[in-house]
């Protein structure tokens, strides 16, 4: 793939000491060290927009992003704002959520419906609570359901998979409203689920201890395939397909792995990569074929993973513009999704930016 066919599509602009921030620079060539000033930057002029501009109070947001909608928690956990994908380059923003009481852990969109895992002011509790988006002028909570330790989720087919620090509960979102279906219960203390990926008919889960395979054909009845160890980190970030996952771990020298997937219920992992700054948290997502991942100071970075093991680098975008000698830690690119041909990031304190893949 062309490096210079992924495009910027809209740019969401912050303000850093009263400055505006522009775009994202150029293409990197992975084999060149250096990118001049007659490079032509891969963007669309007439798409490049000044919109919405983000409050950036911490250094940590989650969100969610669908072919229509993409949801961004603000960094005080507090607030959802939704944005309208429907028009790329113009990316309309519908309104502001304020959340109830406690701090938000995750979001997911599905069609109209906002899912967001809270973690409620009672210790151990949760909740998960369902937005209707249909109508921009009266976004609501259509129903709740309590949980237990509750803190990520996925969505597929109408039934959701919340994870929690004893395992998986399954539920089935009947028209918005949520009733449980089913639960996994991790054998204790081996894995304590914290990440989410759904490959075909299986769930995979990271965490602290190991990576599990968890059989999730019938949703009402998950069971446990295997459970792979994985000491000394957790594994903070799960994507992939088929034929590999791609995981991240949370610790300060994490690290950066490919696993081998020629067997769905059996990972096998690979050597950390080498080539990043520090691979610690980072969030990765697959889709039209690539990989991209936020790398902090390294940006956008983005592959090619026609054969799923072998990674190959096609683009990487400097969205930080900083030096990875003086910025701040948490500077630069560090929230990425990525669906079809958009790939949405944040960069701090740049702001949101969006992708499509050229035609």
């Amino acid at each position: 793939m062309d490096p210079g066919r992924l495009c910027l599509s809209g740019v969401l602009i912050g303000l850093v000491n009263g400055c505006a921030r522009g775009p994202a620079g150029p293409v990197k060539d992975p084999a060149s060290t250096s990118t001049t000033e007659s490079d032509p930057p891969p963007v669309e002029e007439s798409l490049q927009e000044r919109l919405h501009e983000p409050t950036i109070i911490g250094r940590t947001l989650e969100g969610d992003l669908t072919s229509a909608r993409l949801a961004v928690l603000s960094t005080d956990s507090l607030t959802v704002s939704i944005y309208d994908l429907g028009t790329l380059g113009v990316l309309p923003h519908l309104r502001d959520i304020t959340l109830p009481a406690g701090r938000a852990l995750d979001l997911w969109v599905e069609g109209e419906l906002l899912l967001v895992v809270m973690e409620s002011l009672s210790p151990g509790r949760g909740d998960l609570l369902v937005y209707d988006l249909a109508n921009p002028d009266s976004i609501h909570v259509a129903a709740g359901l309590d949980l237990d330790w509750a803190h990520s989720v996925v969505v597929r087919d109408s039934f959701a998979y919340v994870a929690n620090w004893q395992g998986v509960t399954v539920v089935q979102l009947n028209d918005g409203e949520p009733n449980e279906a089913g639960r996994w219960l991790s054998p204790d203390p081996v894995l304590e689920p914290d990440e989410l990926f759904l490959l075909g008919d299986r769930l995979y889960l990271g965490g602290v201890g190991a990576l599990g395979v968890v059989d999730v054909s019938d949703p009402s009845q998950p069971t446990t395939v295997t459970l792979v160890p994985y000491e000394g980190a957790v594994l903070h970030n799960i994507a992939g397909t088929a034929g590999a996952l791609y995981t991240t771990d949370e610790s300060v020298d994490g690290a950066f792995r490919v696993w081998n997937l020629d067997d769905p219920d059996l990972p096998i992992p690979g050597e950390p990569l080498s080539n990043l700054t520090n691979p610690m948290i980072y969030p990765l997502a697959v889709a039209h074929d690539h990989l991209a991942g936020a790398f902090y100071h390294d940006g956008v970075r983005v592959w090619s993973v026609a054969e799923p093991t072998e990674l190959d680098e096609v683009a990487q975008f400097d969205t930080c513009g900083c030096d990875s000698d003086t910025a701040r830690p948490g500077d630069g690119a560090q929230v990425l999704w990525a669906e079809g041909t958009l790939i949405a990031a944040i960069d701090l304190p740049g702001g949101l930016y969006l992708w499509e893949w050229a035609p």
